[in-house]
């Protein structure tokens, strides 16, 4: 599957936005697969722009099957403007990735160049470019941290090669990546975009530039078998999500609500400011704030692992 970064920045004077991407014609060929009907992994870049407000990273990715579309636009010198609509709205990194990590840029072919300006400049005029599986690896990697480690086990080496298998490896990171957003925008929208415990949401930030503010948690791992139906999932701030999957609380049913149960294990210092100022609501028999849909609620079998296997009393 090939990869192509998309630079796109607030105040840009393309008509870029989370449903799709506008560009010139010198680029149109970087999107030929598109035409033999293989789709295109997009990550998007944000550069600092005109308003000088960009975040200098990558911040989320799209998934492209359709070819593009010729608008009635063209640039100042003459180049017709395309544009590509992305399969489904732009997805946000859980945190936005920087352009180098160590001094050293995360896009390899960037590695030659000097740093400071010189590299800034040989990104000028290459708004779309080509990305290789490694890099589109380490952004990832970056981007999802240990959950995507844990859920991806290294293909075997075989006959074929190390490039089979970093292309395998790729291919496997990009389905667990999609299979994790499909699973985060289904938990959110069930639970109205608002964490089912302290009640905490997302305001009036535009979900498209929500990198962080809430979490879809797993109940079963997936590396415990755990799949990803609404029903394995709670909705959760970070915090919150961290103390659940080190077992530091854990819910039950009691009739019709589902109740908060706190380990022993839980110190008070990890929930409570020093000086008393600010307190995670984190106690026995809080209850869990639960999706309209009631066939959306937490599952008991899911549920039930989590207090036994992970929990700790």
């Amino acid at each position: 599957m090939k990869a192509l970064v998309l630079e796109s920045f607030l105040g840009s004077i393309y008509d870029d936005s989370p449903d799709g991407y506008e560009f010139p014609s010198r680029y149109l060929r970087l999107f030929s697969p598109l035409q033999a009907n293989e789709p295109i992994f997009a990550v998007i870049y944000e550069p600092r722009g005109d308003q000088a407000r960009g975040r200098l990273g990558y911040v989320g990715w799209a998934m492209i099957s359709a070819p593009p579309q010729a608008t009635e636009k063209s640039t100042k010198s003459g180049q017709r403007l395309w544009r590509v609509r992305y399969d489904n709205p732009v997805a946000p990194f859980p945190s936005v990735v920087p352009r180098q990590v160590l001094g050293e840029p995360i896009e390899t072919w960037l590695a030659a160049i000097p740093t400071g300006r010189s590299r800034n400049v040989a990104t000028f005029g290459r708004a779309v470019r080509e990305l290789a599986d490694s890099d589109l690896q380490q952004i990832l990697a970056l981007a999802y941290g240990t959950e995507l480690a844990v859920s991806l086990p290294y293909p075997q080496l075989d006959q074929t090669g190390p490039e089979a298998l970093v292309a395998e490896r790729t291919r496997r990171a990009v389905e667990v990546v999609q299979r994790d957003a499909q699973f985060r925008v289904r938990v959110l929208a069930a639970y109205e975009f608002r964490c089912s415990v302290s009640g905490f949401s997302i305001g009036r930030v535009s979900r498209t530039r929500v990198t962080g503010l809430l979490d879809a948690a797993h109940i079963r791992p997936v590396a415990d078998q755990g799949g990803d139906q609404v029903g394995n999932g709670l909705s959760l701030t970070p915090t919150l999500h961290r103390l659940f999957d080190a077992g530091l609380f854990t819910a039950n049913y009691h009739h019709d609500a589902l109740e908060i149960e706190v380990s022993q294990h839980l110190d008070e210092s990890m929930i409570t400011a020093p000086d008393g100022s600010f307190r995670m609501p984190l106690v026995n028999g809080l209850r869990v704030q639960l999706p309209r849909d009631r066939s959306l609620w937490p599952q008991p079998a899911a549920l039930h692992h989590h207090q036994s296997a992970i929990f700790r009393p």
